[in-house]
């Protein structure tokens, strides 16, 4: 695989919009994992609507399910929705997240 500039470049690029969103989501996870609990559905809405447009400000090709028993905490899977040409870009996402 060949690397140059450009490569480098992206990876920077990505690594930082990866940072913005695990450092905004660091802030707003809690909502999220009781996401069961919030009766309001305008505001459940409100919330689904803010995560995804946070996760496309990284890329617009991944999206999310949230889920799980009611009265616990819930489950976040980000997903390329089996677009394999995303999938290099859910791995840098993620790794980011396990370091």
């Amino acid at each position: 695989m060949k690397t140059g500039k450009g490569s480098t470049q992206f990876i920077l690029q990505a690594m930082s919009r990866e940072q913005q969103f695990w450092d905004w989501f660091k802030v707003n996870e809690a909502k999220y994992f009781s996401l069961n609990q919030i009766t309001d559905d305008y505001e459940k809405e409100r919330l689904l609507d803010d995560l995804l447009s946070h996760l496309h400000e990284y890329c617009d090709q991944l999206f999310f399910e949230v889920g799980g028993y009611p009265d616990e905490k819930q489950d976040l899977i980000i997903t390329a929705e089996g677009d394999t040409s995303f999938l290099m870009r859910l791995k840098l996402w993620l790794n980011m997240l396990l370091n």
